[in-house]
C-alpha cells in the first residue's frame, strides 16, 4: 500500500520500479549536460497560475473600450453578492488584465483568489453585458488550497455514491474526481474542490471523513513545481518571447515547421528532441524528465524561492534513493499538524465491510535534545506564520485607510457641489425677490401719481364749476359742485392711503433683506472658510 503522502501531486509521475535506474541515468546525463535553470523558470514554477476566464460574445468583439467596460460591468453586477459572501475581504475588486482574443472573444485575468474561486460558478454571470450576449467559460477547477484529497477509496464504490454523500455534509462542492496514478487492485484517491473555505479548513483539520459507513483519511493537496515550456521550440526552461534555439515553431508531434497548422492536424508523431513515440512537451521525454528533475534539485537547494507557507510535492520517481523527503517548502523543517504519531489502521483486506482495527498509539512524553529542536522549529514556524498574518492585517489596514480617504474625498467632493449649487439657487432667489420688490415700488408709485393727477383734475372741475355758478349765475351747475367735492375729499384720503402703504411696504422690505441676508452671509462665509 502507498504510504499516506505519495498521492498528493498534480501529475503523473513514472513508475517506482525504474526510480533507482533513472535517478542514476539523470545523475550521468546532469554530470555531462546540466541545465542552466533561469529564475523565470523557478518563478514559474512555484507561483499560483490562474486559468483566463473567458467570455464568449455574441456579435464578436472588436474595441478594447467595450471590453474593458464589460470588465467594469461584471464587477458592478457581482459586487454585492461577493462582498456578503467575503465580508473580510477588504482589497480593491478588480481584474488584474483584460483583452481581447483572436476569436473576437473577452478574457479576463484575475490574481485574487477570492475573485477567482467566486468566478468559478456559472451563475454568477449576467447574460448580457454592456447589451452584447455573453456566455461565460469559467475555470474547471479550483486553486490547490481549495482542493482536499480522500484517500484509500474502495475501486467499486462510485463517484457519484461519494458525490452524493459530501453533498450531505458541505453544500459547495465543486468537483469530484478519482486521481490518475493512484489506483492499486483494491482502492483508489479522489480529489475533491470546495468554493467555501470554512469547509475546506474543516475538511483538512478533521483528518477523517466518514463515507458509506468506513472512515478514509483526508489531506490537503499539493502541487508539483510546473514546467515552462517554450511554445515555439518545446524545449524546457524559457518562453516564446526568449527564444533562441528556433526561429520559426517546431511542431511538437512531428518535429517539422509547423507554419502551416492545417497540415500538422494528423501529422505523425516523433520527439524531435529523443525519436521516440511521443510529442516533444510529453513527461516521457528523457530531455523533459532531465529538467524536471534538474528544476526540482535547484528548488530543493534553495526552497527560499517559494511564496511564504507555500509547498510543492516531489513526485516519487524524482526522490533521491536516501532521501526520505516529499515536499519542497520554505522552511527546511515545516511543522507537523500533530505532536503524535497517526494511528496505524490494519485493514482486512478478505472482508470489505470490516472496520479497519487500530494498533496502539505511541506518544513520546519524554522532552529529549530532538524533541526540544523540533519544539524551536515548531515555534519559530508559528512566529513566522504570526508575523506573515500580522504584515497581512497591517496591509489590509492601510487599504481600508486608504479606501476610507477616498470616500471622504468623494462626499467632500459631492458636498462642495451640491453647496455651490445652493449658493447659486439662493443667489439667483434673492436676486428674483429684488426685482419683484422694485416692480412692487415702481406699482405703488405709479397709483400715488394716478391718485394725485385725479386730484388735480377734479379740483380744476370744481374750481370751474363754481366760477360759472357764482359770476354768471348759472344755477344748472350747483348740482355738479358737491358731487366734485366728495370725489375730491375720496381721491385725496385714497392717495393718503397709498402713501401709507407705501410707507409700510419699505418698512417691511427693509426687515426682510435685513433678516435674509444673514443666512446668505453665513454660507459665503462658509465658502470663504473652505
Amino acid at each position: 500500500m502507498k504510504s499516506r503522502d505519495e498521492a498528493r501531486f498534480a501529475q503523473p509521475s513514472l513508475a517506482r520500479t525504474d526510480n533507482i535506474a533513472d535517478q542514476r541515468e539523470r545523475q550521468d546525463h546532469g554530470n555531462n549536460a546540466e541545465f542552466e535553470i533561469s529564475e523565470q523558470a523557478i518563478k514559474f514554477a512555484v507561483e499560483q497560475q490562474y486559468v483566463p476566464i473567458k467570455l464568449v460574445c455574441q456579435p464578436k468583439m472588436q474595441l478594447k473600450e467595450t471590453a474593458i467596460k464589460m470588465s467594469s460591468d461584471l464587477i458592478e453586477h457581482i459586487k454585492n453578492d461577493f462582498r456578503k459572501e467575503n465580508p473580510n475581504f477588504l482589497g480593491a475588486l478588480l481584474f488584474d488584465s483584460c483583452w481581447i482574443d483572436s476569436t473576437g472573444d473577452v478574457q479576463l485575468l484575475t490574481k485574487t483568489t477570492a475573485l477567482y474561486v467566486f468566478l468559478c460558478r456559472k451563475d454568477r454571470y449576467p447574460k448580457k453585458l454592456c447589451n452584447i450576449e455573453v456566455t461565460p467559460l469559467p475555470p474547471r477547477h479550483l486553486p490547490p488550497h481549495r482542493t482536499a484529497i480522500i484517500k484509500w477509496i474502495q475501486k467499486n464504490v462510485q463517484n457519484t455514491e461519494i458525490k452524493q454523500e459530501l453533498d450531505k455534509k458541505y453544500t459547495s462542492l465543486f468537483n469530484l474526481e478519482s486521481m490518475a496514478g493512484t489506483e492499486n487492485e483494491n482502492t483508489r484517491h479522489v480529489k475533491i474542490e470546495l468554493l467555501n473555505y470554512s469547509e475546506y479548513e474543516d475538511l483538512i483539520h478533521s483528518r477523517k471523513i466518514s463515507l458509506n459507513g468506513n472512515a478514509h483519511e483526508t489531506d490537503e493537496f499539493l502541487p508539483a513545481p510546473k514546467m515552462m515550456i517554450c511554445g515555439r521550440c518545446n524545449c524546457p526552461g524559457h518562453t516564446k518571447k526568449n527564444c533562441q534555439i528556433s526561429q520559426f515553431d517546431i511542431c511538437k508531434r512531428c518535429g517539422k515547421d509547423r507554419t502551416h497548422i492545417q497540415e500538422h492536424r494528423g501529422c505523425q508523431i516523433k520527439c524531435h528532441h529523443c525519436g521516440e513515440n511521443h510529442v516533444a512537451t510529453s513527461y516521457k521525454c528523457p530531455m523533459i524528465s532531465d529538467f524536471r528533475y534538474e528544476l526540482i534539485q535547484k528548488l530543493k537547494q534553495h526552497p527560499e524561492k517559494l511564496p511564504p507557507q507555500a509547498q510543492l510535492f516531489i513526485p516519487v520517481s524524482f526522490r533521491d534513493e536516501n532521501d526520505r523527503q516529499r515536499t519542497i517548502s520554505n522552511f527546511m523543517n515545516p511543522p507537523e499538524r500533530k505532536f503524535q504519531q497517526p494511528l496505524n489502521q490494519v485493514y482486512n483486506r478478505s472482508d470489505l465491510q470490516a472496520w479497519p482495527s487500530i494498533n496502539p498509539t505511541v506518544i513520546t512524553t519524554s522532552l529529549t535534545h530532538s524533541n526540544l529542536a523540533d519544539f524551536e522549529e515548531k515555534y519559530k514556524a508559528i512566529q513566522l506564520k504570526l508575523d506573515l498574518m500580522e504584515k497581512r492585517h497591517e496591509d489590509e489596514r492601510i487599504e481600508a485607510e486608504k479606501l476610507r480617504d477616498l470616500e471622504k474625498l468623494r462626499i467632500e467632493g459631492k458636498y462642495r457641489f451640491h453647496r455651490k449649487k445652493l449658493n447659486q439657487v439662493w443667489l439667483q432667489t434673492d436676486a428674483c425677490q429684488e426685482v419683484q420688490q422694485k416692480m412692487l415700488k415702481k406699482c405703488l408709485t405709479s397709483q400715488k401719481e394716478v391718485a394725485t393727477a385725479n386730484i388735480e383734475v377734479i379740483r380744476a372741475v370744481r374750481d370751474v364749476s363754481d366760477e360759472l355758478r357764482t359770476k354768471i349765475n348759472i344755477s344748472t351747475f350747483d348740482k355738479f359742485v358737491e358731487p366734485l367735492d366728495s370725489q375730491l375729499k375720496y381721491a385725496e384720503s385714497t392717495k393718503q392711503r397709498l402713501t401709507q402703504q407705501q410707507n409700510e411696504l419699505h418698512t417691511e422690505l427693509a426687515k426682510f433683506n435685513e433678516e435674509k441676508r444673514k443666512p446668505l452671509q453665513e454660507i459665503l462665509n462658509l465658502n470663504d472658510d473652505q
